[in-house]
């Protein structure tokens, strides 16, 4: 017996405290990418301010919501003869960036806002185009809507830094992260831009248990309640995840951030990623997708589905970020 205990400590002891070491070293990396700074926002309860928001995200919604791309031409041009509308009424003045996709003309839609201190210039984007023939309420109508109310907002109460508000063409497949894709087609235009942040979905949530879904291992450190809205970037842009992270939770909307690296699956699904290939700080804020929403790229993706107070926080708290 002796020697049994001999021959297992010799041959098999290192390689377990080795297991162990890698074990460690995991659990503490990704309880860094996980764990931000400041107190959780306690459990939303909207605000008459909220809900007067909430019906203006509603009406873009509702006017936007129904197939949007190259496979309903008709439909794609009213979305972006909305928005571009939608901005004038605001006393804004769009541009349209134009190019060429599989031999049709397209066009990103973008406003420029300029800042009191103009210490920065950050980019905020939202694609509003939709997957097939499907609604896209939440998939992308939600974010569109919310970079119209926050268009407003500036052009109400100027921000502290310069904001280019840019709304893209060509996110869906068959364009996802090509040349085709409108914002790789921004990002390969601009210069000079300190941080870019990416609406992506803001529209679902749920109070029910097990309404949240995650890749392993993330459900060890994320609740499975989907009734919060998540930052995500980069390790290397760890600090601006933390920063939006608190600013979100500070206007009482319960905010997870996550820091992870770049190669990570589904954390660069978005408009995001194409000033990451220009190595441009970029974050998405999201409801998290099809980890949550089951209506995720189907025919039940419609404005009905959508939590608008919600939805009005997160606007009105990123507008203020700015």
């Amino acid at each position: 017996m002796q020697k049994t205990q001999t021959i297992f400590c010799k041959y098999f002891r290192r390689p377990l405290l080795i297991v162990a070491a890698l074990l460690a070293m995991l659990v503490l990396a990704f309880g860094y990418m996980t764990s931000m700074p400041s107190q959780q926002a306690p459990d939303f309860l909207p605000t008459a301010q909220d809900n007067i928001l909430a019906g203006s995200l509603e009406v873009h919604v509702r006017k936007l919501a129904g197939p949007r791309n190259e496979y309903h031409p008709e439909e794609y041009k009213a979305a972006g003869d909305y928005i571009a509308a939608t901005l004038r009424s605001f006393k804004l003045q769009p541009t349209f960036q134009k190019f060429t996709s599989f031999a049709r003309e397209e066009q990103n839609i973008l406003v420029r806002i300029s800042g009191i201190k103009k210490t920065k210039t950050i980019i905020v984007g939202a694609h509003y185009d939709s997957h097939g023939a499907t609604p896209g309420a939440d998939d992308n109508a939600s974010g569109t809507a919310a970079l119209l109310e926050i268009a407003r907002l500036l052009s109400e109460n100027p921000p502290e830094n310069d904001v280019i508000l840019a709304f893209y063409a060509n996110e869906e497949p068959p364009h996802f992260q090509t040349e085709t894709m409108g914002s790789v087609v921004h990002a390969n235009s601009i210069k000079d831009v300190d941080l870019m942040i990416s609406l992506e979905m803001l529209g679902f949530y749920s109070t029910e248990p097990n309404s949240q879904k995650y890749p392993a291992p993330l459900n060890f450190y994320y609740p499975d309640v989907a009734d919060f809205v998540a930052v995500v970037g980069p390790l290397e842009d760890r600090g601006i995840v933390e920063d939006l992270t608190a600013h979100l939770r500070g206007a009482d909307m319960k905010t997870f951030g996550f820091s992870t690296p770049k190669f990570m699956p589904a954390v660069g699904f978005s408009d995001h990623w194409s000033y990451w290939q220009r190595s441009i700080p970029a974050v998405m804020v999201t409801d998290t997708a099809f980890f949550r929403n089951p209506h995720y790229h189907r025919d039940t993706d419609t404005p009905e589905t959508l939590d608008y107070p919600r939805m009005a926080r997160i606007t009105s708290a990123v507008a203020s970020f700015l």
